[in-house]
Formats: C-alpha cells, structure tokens, sequence
C-alpha cells in the first residue's frame, strides 16, 4: 500500500513538472568569440551545455536509428547563422537496452556540446540573436518524459 501510494506521489509530482514546463535538465547557450567577433561574416563557435539531474539520462547525438529518441542541435532555419561544422559531444555511455533489444548512448550529469556557426556576409549591422533547438528526450529507470525542444539564444547587440 504505501509502495504505491509512493509510486502515484513520484508520478504526480512528474506530471506536474511536465505540466509547469520544467525538465529534469537544463540547457544553456554561450559562445566562445566575444562580441566583436560578431560582424557580418564571421564565425563563431557555439558551446551548448546539458545539466541533467541525477538519475535521469538524455540520448546521444550519435544514437543509431531504431533506438530512442536522439539528441537534436539545430540553427533556427531563417537566422542570419549558419552550422557550418559538425555538432561534436562528449563520448557517450554505451549500454545494451532489453526494451530497445540494442545498445543505447546516452549522456548523465553534465553533457557539453560544440558547433561552429557562421554569420552571414550580408547580415545587417546590429543586433545579432543566435537561436538554437534542441530536441531531445529525458529517461531515468522506469520512465520517459515526451519529447521536448526548447529554444536557446544568445542576443548580441
């Protein structure tokens, strides 16, 4: 009785922080060129960086299709950015997944992402918003969220 009163309080409280928006993990945006480096042409290389609550995991970058759900990094189609290389993350765990019958990549703790974006050459003077999704799924031992992408931006003026 009380193992399941427990089990409806965790599912409760889960739902509610779905519910609110929030996550078991937060992203955050920040660049590696100062703002001077922001002129029409430039590039500018992207650091994005999961911190994901203890017991909770997310998908690798690199998890092969038929599995869960990986992790997405995306310019937002219509800026003045441009991904001009290859989002590189940090080495996943490997594990086989009786669920999935495969083996799973997955990242715990903190997950640091990095990309090189390129401003374009006919970008206006001023400000300068880089916006980036992130789509991605969180998972701890007995459950998954829903898929979620949120939006990161750095705005430079």
């Amino acid at each position: 009785m009380l193992e399941k009163m427990l089990s409806i309080t965790v599912l409760l409280l889960v739902i509610s922080a779905c519910a609110s928006g929030q996550t078991p993990v937060r992203w955050s945006l920040a660049t590696e060129s100062p703002v001077s480096a922001w002129k029409a042409g430039a590039k500018i290389n992207v650091l994005i960086t999961a911190q994901i609550v203890p017991g909770w995991h997310i998908y690798s970058i690199t998890q092969p299709a038929g599995g869960p759900i990986r992790t997405q990094i995306t310019v937002h189609r219509g800026s003045r950015f441009k991904r001009i290389g290859p989002v590189i993350g940090p080495k996943p765990r490997r594990k086989l997944d009786d669920s999935f019958g495969m083996n799973v990549e997955s990242y715990e703790g903190i997950a640091n992402f990095r990309f090189p974006v390129l401003l374009s050459s006919e970008a206006p003077v001023g400000r300068r918003k880089l916006m980036v999704a992130v789509r991605f799924q969180a998972c701890n031992g007995e459950k998954c969220l829903p898929v979620k992408t949120v939006t990161l931006e750095n705005d430079r003026r």
